[in-house]
């Protein structure tokens, strides 16, 4: 431990078998230094070895610090391997780099080496939350800001567009709270609602919102088309029903499980509801599932993949009909309703998601 401490970076070995000792011997010392501090911490002793403690946080911090340190002149060291040495080792199975180096080593060492700057904003917020920073945490913010630089780029892309954007008397996009903005339509004026509204606890309120204003402004017969989340399901269903009556269910299958940590449920579905305005009328669906489709969340949080939304408005839609989106978020309703020949008019309180939606809509 003492010796790790006593290193400095300049102090580091120059060659790829000693980083990666270096790497194995830290990161063998600090599995050791947590679980010794996290037993202080679980049997109550961290106010009695107040010092003690303190001083072991601050060694497992410099020392998870210079094993990051060493990653990063390992990922260095690895990018200026030559080409010769990297197939020369391939016979080695599954080591394609010299010293033993797996491709995944190799991989998060170049990683860290590219991100200096992120490794030391873990390390800062680390210290400040008073934690051991780790590799884990390191990858995952160079992950999440590599997504956030990515979604950015597209959603410049798409304000640029927009700067072109022409109106289309058959799709109109509106900004607005959806309560406000639909006054200005008179009664039985839409064949159909498609959304996705919020299912946030606090938004609850709104879903009585919709089914009110939905009563009003729906034509009879007219469908409620809406995403739904599982955890307020119930205060959803009851709020809906207020003025509108329960049709089905349809399933959207997921490619991968999502947790959801309130019920500790690895969640496989999304549900949407079908509800519709009196008077119910019969309707022949085809099927209530739809198979996974690739996530799409590049431009909102809650975006929704067009190909699943090109199904729902072939099940519940014509060609033709009056679509009513009042949470248009990216805009995924009015894009489809333009590829599918559905008019539509979409609401959406932001102003910057209402610049993306025109972007997305011109060709």
């Amino acid at each position: 431990m003492n010796k790790i401490l006593a290193i400095r970076k300049e102090q580091l070995p120059d060659n790829i078998e000693g980083l990666k000792n270096f790497i194995i011997i830290g990161e063998g010392v600090l599995k050791a230094h947590r679980s010794q501090l996290n037993i202080i911490k679980k049997i109550g002793m961290a106010q009695d070895y107040y010092n003690y403690y303190n001083a072991r946080l601050s060694d497992g911090q410099s020392v998870a610090t210079i094993v990051l340190e060493a990653q990063g002149k390992l990922g260095k060291v690895l990018s200026q391997t030559s080409i010769s040495e990297k197939r020369a080792s391939s016979a080695k199975g599954t080591c394609s780099l010299p010293g033993d180096i797996t491709k995944k080593e190799s991989h998060i060492a170049q990683l860290i080496a590219n991100n200096p700057g992120v490794v030391i904003e873990v390390i800062e917020r680390a210290k400040d939350n008073r934690e051991i920073p780790t590799t884990r945490e390191v990858l995952e913010e160079i992950q999440t800001q590599a997504k956030e630089e990515k979604k950015q780029q597209i959603i410049n892309s798409y304000l640029q567009k927009a700067e072109e954007y022409t109106k289309d008397d058959s799709i109109q996009i509106l900004e607005g709270d959806f309560r406000e903005v639909t006054k200005q339509f008179p009664d039985n004026h839409f064949d159909h609602i498609v959304t996705d509204p919020p299912y946030t606890k606090e938004c609850l309120p709104l879903w009585s919102d919709l089914s009110r204003i939905g009563n009003r402004i729906l034509k009879p017969g007219g469908f409620c088309v809406t995403y739904v989340g599982g955890l307020f399901l119930p205060e959803i269903f009851a709020r809906l029903t207020e003025n509108l009556e329960y049709f089905w269910m349809v399933i959207l299958l997921h490619k991968m499980r999502f947790l959801v940590p309130a019920v500790v449920v690895g969640n496989y579905y999304q549900s949407v509801l079908i509800f519709q305005k009196a008077p119910k009328k019969k309707y022949v669906l085809t099927c209530d599932v739809i198979q996974p489709t690739p996530l799409e969340k590049g431009l909102h949080p809650w975006q929704k993949s067009e190909r699943e939304m090109d199904e729902l408005l072939e099940k519940f839609t014509h060609p033709g009909d009056l679509i009513l989106d009042p949470f248009a978020g990216s805009g995924t309703t009015l894009v489809s309703c333009l590829k599918n020949k559905r008019r539509c008019i979409g609401i959406e309180l932001e102003k910057e998601n209402c610049q993306i939606i025109k972007g997305r809509l011109t060709k």
